[in-house]
């Protein structure tokens, strides 16, 4: 059920304090009085979307998400990742018989993880041996772009912040990756597959990263007056061969963020006003293939190009 009064108190500004927050990551996720991206981005699909993605059960971490996560805290805070990962050992694995196997899939190997996991700080971020190759061939490769090292030395990994939109009156609240306070760029680091532009773009797109940056470079500029000059993905791989790469972000992927972030506060301070989280439209829609699909067709003959 969707608690259409506790999200009308996101068009309350008294319920936060405009400007840059020193708390903990797990507190600024928790937070539901101030509308993040993470959640925003779901309102293009539907309003009842964007409500279930706020104030539904949180989503379940995959195995990707948590990998990211830990990437991220490696490669733009190293000094507290060092105090916080431990490395898993390699526990050998026996079958009900006692014979040994490479399978993880046994209660002999799970009883000597749980043994292991339990005597560790719950606060301690545990990896495999496995992740830890990855993690570290990832800061090899962003350590050895030296552009990359300019980006990370002069700006502050994880900033936060939180403004009231003046046109709408919602709370809005951002995690930036890395920003300089020069306000001259701000910079997302992004981990992906592989980091050629013509690829990446595809992740820019599908995840929407233009109306991401389009909403922080608005939150910057409500906190301090200034808009960043430039916008950055830092697009580091996850495997082989760990690439990174930099990608200004376009002025014409500028202007479809910026309307795409209107575009979307507006509609949802429309479904707060209406109290009203419609799902998405249930006309029945005629599929029709795109361009570049209905291309190959016509130049096979299968399609006439009419």
């Amino acid at each position: 059920m969707i608690e259409i009064e506790k999200l009308k108190k996101l068009i309350d500004p008294s319920l936060i304090t405009p400007g840059w927050r020193e708390i903990p990551t797990d507190e600024y996720h928790a937070d539901k009085t101030a509308v993040n991206f993470s959640s925003l981005k779901h309102i293009e699909k539907s309003s009842h979307a964007f409500a279930r993605s706020y104030w539904g059960k949180p989503k379940k971490r995959t195995a990707a998400m948590r990998f990211g996560s830990i990437a991220h805290l490696a490669i733009l805070e190293g000094h507290k990742f060092k105090q916080m990962v431990v490395v898993m050992p390699d526990f050998q694995s026996r079958t009900a018989a006692g014979v040994i196997t490479d399978s993880k899939n046994t209660n002999y190997y799970r009883m000597q993880v749980l043994e292991w996991e339990l005597a560790q700080d719950p606060k301690a971020i545990v990896v495999t041996t496995e992740d830890m190759d990855r993690i570290l061939n990832m800061i090899e490769s962003v350590m050895s772009n030296e552009a990359a090292v300019n980006l990370i030395k002069r700006g502050k990994p994880e900033v936060i912040g939180y403004w009231t939109d003046k046109q709408t009156g919602i709370n809005l609240r951002l995690a930036g990756d890395l920003l300089a306070f020069d306000v001259e760029v701000l910079t997302d680091l992004k981990t992906c597959q592989d980091s050629r532009w013509e690829l990446f773009r595809k992740n820019v797109e599908s995840h929407r990263y233009d109306l991401q940056m389009a909403m922080y470079r608005e939150g910057i500029y409500h906190i301090t007056g200034i808009k960043p000059q430039h916008g950055a993905w830092l697009a580091v791989e996850s495997q082989e061969p760990y690439e990174t790469r930099i990608h200004e972000v376009g002025p014409k992927y500028e202007t479809i963020g910026d309307f795409e972030f209107r575009r979307s506060i507006d509609k949802l301070k429309k479904s707060i006003d209406e109290k009203t989280f419609a799902h998405g439209k249930e006309e029945i829609m005629v599929g029709e293939p795109t361009v570049w699909f209905e291309r190959k067709y016509i130049q096979l003959g299968v399609l006439n190009n009419e």
